[in-house]
């Protein structure tokens, strides 16, 4: 689950999605497949992950079967070549900025924001071998802990000594402690074999079911600025893209004035983000 979906942004940015109907890709010579658009990238206007279940190709007003999209090129790939000189078609939508865009600035911002906090938000299953010298209390790094599989009191050596079942041990979920009942490091326990040191190796699932309205809210800042960073960089160096992001600006200045406003909110919602609890 990520922090925020394209959905999310796209929505937030105002980068509604641009539908073209019946855009003449070319004609049929009996031999070609691929065609190319007169608008790209090609997005998903429905969110479902799937491009080319949106895409509709006619030849001579029938519906031909599509069979792959290059959404960046913009290249759609029929099953069969269209019989020669007859016109083919294709309705889909379009945006400037790409799905895979938006896509990397939303990861972009999730690895920032778990920086910042020092923890994971996605729920995730991880293990860890933890050397315990003293004591019977041991830190999970990733919290908060939703479920633990398995504990497991290996040797030095790497040797199995037992697995632990549930009713052997305590769980804390928040700061990620887990107690064990029948193992204390430190000094020697019965049974009489056990080691006075030994590793603890944990199995378990961390992270949120939901992630937290802070985290999506600080996720689409985050990505959004990211996405006006690159914007306002193409619009000034690249005379194609100034043609192609007047369709989303109807002013230039709205994109820099945006920067501003993110650029603040950003700032003031790191604040606010809930940081890693550590157990000293």
């Amino acid at each position: 689950m990520n922090y925020c979906s394209i959905k999310d942004l796209r929505r937030y940015l105002q980068f509604t999605p641009i539908k073209v109907n019946n855009d003449r890709i070319g004609v049929g010579d009996g031999v070609n497949t691929r065609f190319y658009t007169s608008y790209k990238p090609i997005i998903d206007p429905d969110y479902d992950g799937v491009v080319r279940d949106d895409v509709e190709v006619k030849v001579n007003g029938e519906i031909f079967q599509v069979l792959n999209v290059d959404s960046e090129e913009g290249c759609i790939t029929l099953l069969d070549p269209p019989p020669t000189g007859l016109d083919v078609s294709a309705s889909y939508s379009w945006h400037p900025v790409s799905d895979h865009e938006l896509k990397v600035a939303i990861e972009a911002a999730e690895a920032e924001i778990d920086a910042e906090c020092g923890r994971s938000f996605k729920e995730s299953l991880r293990e860890e071998r933890i050397y315990l010298s003293y004591g019977n209390i041991i830190t999970l790094q990733n919290t908060p802990v939703i479920r633990v599989e398995s504990v497991i009191i290996e040797s030095l050596s790497g040797e199995v000594i037992e697995e632990l079942q549930p009713s052997m041990y305590e769980c804390y979920s928040e700061p990620g402690v887990i107690r064990l009942k029948t193992y204390y490091a430190g000094k020697v326990s019965p049974p009489w074999y056990t080691p006075s040191t030994f590793y603890v190796r944990v199995r378990y699932l961390s992270g949120y079911s939901e992630i937290p309205g802070i985290v999506k809210q600080a996720a689409l800042l985050l990505s959004s600025y990211h996405i006006l960073s690159k914007i306002s960089i193409l619009y000034t160096t690249e005379p194609e893209y100034q043609g192609r992001i007047s369709v989303v600006f109807k002013k230039p200045s709205e994109i820099f004035s945006r920067l501003e406003f993110l650029r603040g909110e950003v700032e003031r919602i790191k604040k606010q983000l809930p940081k890693q609890i550590k157990v000293l």
